[in-house]
C-alpha cells in the first residue's frame, strides 16, 4: 500500500470514530475534515507529501472541485503536472447524501447524489489514471442513510463499510470507498 493510501486510510478511520460530532452539511465539509487528518497524519509520520484541495492537474481545467483532494510528493509544484511525466501520488472525490431523517437539514434542500453524477465522477477518476496523471485514485460515497446501497450494489458488487447508527435513529450511514 502507498504511503498517500495509507494516510487516506486512516484518515477515513478516524472519521468513523468521530463522525456524529461533526454533523456535516455538504461534501466540503467532510473533504475538508479529511484534508485536515491527512495533513496531521503527514506531519505526525514524517512523510514527504502535501495536500491540496482542488489541484489543478491538466493545463486549462478551470472547473472547481472543492470536494477533491490531492496527495503530492513534498514540493512539486502545480506547474510540474504540465509536463508529462509528473504524477500526484493520489486523487480523492467525496460524495455525500445527508439523511433525510436529520432535523437540521431542510428535506427540500438536501443534497442528493445522483446515479449518473456518481458514475460520471468514478469515470473521470478512472481517466486520470490512464492519462498518467494520477497514480491512483478513491471516490469516496458517505450516505447518511445507506440509500445508494442497495442500488448501486445491484449495478456491480461494492464493498461498503457500515458505520452504523451512532445512536442516532435518523442515521444509518454507509460508506464506498472505490
Amino acid at each position: 500500500m502507498s504511503l498517500a493510501k495509507e494516510i487516506l486510510e486512516l484518515s477515513v478511520q478516524a472519521l468513523q470514530q468521530d463522525y456524529p460530532t461533526y454533523q456535516f452539511m455538504v461534501q466540503r465539509d467532510i473533504a475538508w475534515i479529511l484534508q485536515k487528518k491527512m495533513i496531521e497524519l503527514i506531519e505526525k509520520k514524517g512523510y514527504a507529501l502535501e495536500v491540496y484541495q482542488d489541484y489543478p492537474l491538466k493545463r486549462g481545467g478551470k472547473e472547481y472541485n472543492e470536494h477533491e483532494l490531492v496527495v503530492v510528493s513534498q514540493g512539486m509544484n502545480y506547474r510540474d503536472m504540465f509536463k508529462s511525466s509528473s504524477q500526484v501520488e493520489l486523487v480523492v472525490r467525496v460524495l455525500f447524501e445527508p439523511s433525510r431523517h436529520r432535523r437540521d437539514i431542510c428535506e427540500y434542500h438536501l443534497p442528493r447524489v445522483l446515479m449518473p453524477q456518481f458514475f460520471s465522477q468514478v469515470n473521470e477518476l478512472k481517466s486520470l489514471v490512464e492519462m498518467n496523471k494520477a497514480k491512483d485514485t478513491k471516490l469516496i460515497l458517505v450516505d447518511e442513510y445507506s440509500r445508494h446501497r442497495q442500488q448501486l450494489n445491484q449495478e456491480e458488487q461494492m464493498d461498503w463499510q457500515s458505520w452504523g447508527s451512532y445512536d442516532d435513529p435518523g442515521l444509518n450511514v454507509s460508506v464506498l470507498v472505490i
